[in-house]
């Protein structure tokens, strides 16, 4: 298998710096998705009680 086939996978918790609205997490995913099609990543992008859990 090549290197540019290879399957890779991210996963992390982070925890956010203040509590985020309903826009500001609107505007932090649409940002995402932008940057990480551009990079052709993929991935999920989940946010409960002020933490984030991201699988790339």
């Amino acid at each position: 298998m090549s290197e540019t086939n290879q399957l890779i996978l991210l996963a992390y918790t982070s925890v956010a710096a203040h509590h985020m609205t309903h826009d500001e997490l609107l505007s932090l995913l649409n940002t995402a998705r932008i940057c990480n099609q551009r990079q052709g990543i993929t991935g999920m992008l989940f946010y409960m009680d002020d933490c984030f859990f991201q699988v790339l």
